[in-house]
This record gives structure tokens, C-alpha cells and sequence, in this order.
């Protein structure tokens, strides 16, 4: 495109010239000049231009959506819940704007526009190239199907296993990963991928509970780490990593008993290959509760999800495989 533009500015240049000697405007010497002048400066090489006295030197802007439809029937009398389903809506609009600041500086802030919420918001330093540290909010490195971008999960959607282990603690589920906000580390040295992290512990997935300053419920840090190995396959690849994190004052039998003393522990072990347009993932999640029961007794919940996925064409995802897993054992 930039080469047709060029010739095409060529030629309205030259044709205008030679209006301009027909009329005896310029001589055949002007011309030549005026042409030669041209041609020097569309060759020029441009130069690069900077903002001076800013620390931003660079900016890049992206978005993502996914429009959703939903026709769900139930076999359920009129006025009970669940109720039928046949609606269309947005699930995610993302708005992302990525700031270099300097050589191992950046900001990165993802707004979505459709839930009024957010996605990372981070500060990151990377002294190496493979060696990163994240100071904002973010995913930690636990659980692993969560933490894989919901553009690139492996299956429709994510599992029931996940979502107990990781969604906000509403007296049902744990809230045992996924957003927090802290310092992060990661890592690789060869075939080895490390992290770290310290961050609040309690899920922080709305702008109230972002900007809290913290009380007797939330006021200890969780700690939060995993390893992992990967590697080549024939036309593939391998991982295959252990992850664990330290919930203080999280645990208890409801919301009621946060910050009572009651920890929670949390442990996921995963594996995923993939080789040519097939992919097979796995992940066990467990947990320990102190005093999760109604009894006041401990809870050990354990999960197990697997996916399947085979792409029959190169360009696309199609899903011939199934999600399944094993339901954990706290109510």
C-alpha cells in the first residue's frame, strides 16, 4: 500500500509539472529540479520521534469481545427458578492500554465494560528477559485452568471444580484463587518455570473490595508459589507443574468466620499436552478448611477437572472432546 501511494504521488506530480512548462510557467531546467528535489525527499529515510520530558515512550491499545447467546429450556413448573433462558448479551468487552515506561517498565490496565469491572492493572519490571515482576492486580499462579485467559480456555466454558475452588467466598464456594492484588514474581531458568507472590487474601473482583484498606477479616497476607516443567513434544508441547498458597483468617464455616483464625490452604496439580491440533488438560484441586464445617470439624474438598480439545481446522477451534469432573467433597 505505501509503495502504490508513492508511485501514485510520483505521477500526479509529474503530470502537473508538465501542465505547468506547457504554459510556460517553468523552464525544462525548473522541471528537472523540482523533480529531483522530490524524488530526494521520498526516499529520505524518517526519523524517529520521541516525547521529550515523559516518561511514557511508547502506548498500545486492544480490545477483545465475545458476544453470547443462551437457549437454555428446564424442566421446571412455571414461576420456579431455574427459569428458561433464550437471550443474547455480552459476556466480556475489553478495553486494554499497555504504556512502555523506559526499557524494563510497563503498565498494563484492562477495563471491561460489559460486567463494569476489571481485568489486570499491574506495574511490571522485567530486569531480564526471563525473570518478571508484577505489582498491581492480577491472577496469581494457581490453579490452572483459571489462570489461562478466558480467550483461551480449553473447553466452553470453565469447570464447576474451578469455579468452586476460585470464585468469590459467598458461603459456598472458597474464593481460594484467581484476582488479588500484590507483588508477583515469575520466573524461567531452562526448562523451569517458577513463581511467587504476596497479596491480599481475600478475592478482589470488585471496585469496593479493591480499594479497601483492610480489616480484622483480610488484615494477614497470603503466600502463594508453584513450579512447574515444560517442554517439546513432536509438534507439541508438555507442562506439567505443582501450585500452592496460604490463606490466613480465610477459612471457617461460611463468610461469618472470616478473620476468626480459620486458615485455608489450597494445592492444584496440572499437567497439559498438546501435539499438532490436539490438546489434552488435567487438574486436581484440593484444599484444606479449618473448621469448614457447620460441626466446626475440618474440610478437605477435592476436585478433578480434564478437557479435551482437537482443532479439525487450522484457523479454528473445534471442540471434540468433553469437560468432566469429580464433585468436591464441602458442601
Amino acid at each position: 500500500m505505501l509503495l502504490l501511494r508513492s508511485a501514485a504521488g510520483a505521477s500526479e506530480t509529474s503530470a502537473l509539472l508538465d501542465a505547468l512548462i506547457r504554459k510556460g510557467i517553468l523552464t525544462n531546467r525548473e522541471a528537472e529540479d523540482i523533480r529531483a528535489e522530490v524524488a530526494q525527499h521520498a526516499t529520505a529515510t524518517p526519523a524517529v520521534v520521541r516525547a521529550v520530558g515523559h516518561s511514557t515512550d511508547r502506548l498500545s491499545v486492544g480490545m477483545r469481545m465475545q458476544l453470547q447467546y443462551e437457549n437454555l429450556g428446564t424442566d421446571i413448573r412455571a414461576g420456579a427458578d431455574p427459569a428458561p433462558t433464550n437471550h443474547f448479551f455480552t459476556r466480556r468487552m475489553y478495553l486494554t492500554l499497555k504504556a512502555g515506561l523506559g526499557v524494563r517498565w510497563s503498565a498494563l490496565f484492562t477495563y471491561d465494560f460489559a460486567n463494569n469491572g476489571y481485568d489486570d492493572a499491574v506495574i511490571e519490571w522485567k530486569p531480564d528477559g526471563d525473570l518478571r515482576f508484577d505489582f498491581g492486580l492480577r491472577k496469581v499462579n494457581v490453579g490452572y485452568e483459571e489462570r489461562a485467559t478466558s480467550g483461551d480456555i480449553r473447553a466452553i466454558e470453565r469447570s464447576s471444580v474451578t469455579r468452586y475452588f476460585v470464585e468469590s467466598n459467598n458461603g459456598r464456594r472458597l474464593g481460594a484463587a484467581s484476582y488479588r492484588i500484590g507483588a508477583f514474581l515469575e520466573g524461567k531458568k531452562g526448562a523451569l518455570l517458577y513463581s511467587a507472590a504476596l497479596t491480599t487474601p481475600e478475592r478482589n473482583e470488585t471496585f469496593e473490595l479493591a480499594s479497601s484498606a483492610g480489616d480484622r477479616t483480610n488484615n494477614r497476607l497470603a503466600t502463594w508459589a508453584s513450579v512447574a516443567l515444560t517442554g517439546k513434544t513432536n509438534g507439541g508441547t508438555w507442562i506439567a507443574g505443582v501450585g500452592a498458597g496460604y490463606l490466613p483468617d480465610q477459612g471457617g464455616f461460611g463468610t461469618a468466620n472470616l478473620g476468626r483464625g480459620f486458615d485455608l490452604s489450597v494445592l492444584s496439580l496440572h499437567a497439559h499436552v498438546t501435539a499438532g491440533r490436539f490438546s489434552l488438560m488435567g487438574e486436581l484441586l484440593g484444599a484444606e478448611v479449618k473448621h469448614g464445617a457447620a460441626s466446626g470439624a475440618d474440610l478437605q474438598p477435592v476436585g478433578f477437572l480434564s478437557s479435551r480439545r482437537c482443532c479439525l481446522r487450522k484457523r479454528s477451534r473445534w471442540y471434540c472432546g468433553t469437560l468432566f469432573s469429580i464433585p468436591t467433597t464441602a458442601g
